[in-house]
């Protein structure tokens, strides 16, 4: 058996444990949301008309560990990443691979939610998504950074 021959991966620095640990917390923020419809002192987009108080203690013990949990593993992933590929490349590949789907979601689907809401909350509300998504980036960009609308002199 020369260097070259392993188990697969083991050559890549992988590390599996911060694999399983992401897993089993990605997994469990699944439940956890999911759960969050039948909890009766939140105000969650989906509610059941029954509720349990069950559910907010195990909400509490998600939101305590989970997304700590979740920054960990990935403050750990990114160290690990950093020291494998320099600074430079690590900044590189992130915002290729991050970059595009954060815009898109920022700007597509963000407004999705609210969309829902005045659907939801009014039958009679027939606005399509399209008009509505305009209608929000062009009020979001009449703002400045301060949050202070932006007037037009004569």
């Amino acid at each position: 058996m020369g260097a070259d021959t392993g188990p697969p991966g083991a050559g890549s620095g992988r590390r599996g444990e911060l694999d399983v640990l992401r897993a089993l917390v990605v997994v469990g923020l699944v439940f956890f949301h999911s759960a969050l419809v039948f909890s009766p002192d939140d105000d969650f987009y989906v509610k059941n008309a029954t509720t349990t108080d069950a559910v907010t203690v195990l909400a509490g013990f998600g939101v305590v560990w989970a997304m700590p949990m979740l920054f960990l593993v990935a403050g750990l992933g990114a160290r690990h990443s950093v020291r494998r590929r320099g600074p430079a490349r690590f900044a590189r590949e992130r915002l290729l691979r991050l970059g595009v789907p954060l815009v898109f979601g920022t700007v597509v689907l963000c407004p999705l939610p609210q969309w829902l809401r005045l659907r939801a909350a009014d039958p009679a509300y027939d606005e399509p998504y399209p008009a509505f998504w305009g209608r929000f980036l062009a009020f979001l960009c009449s703002f400045d950074g301060h949050g202070a609308k932006h007037t037009r002199r004569p």
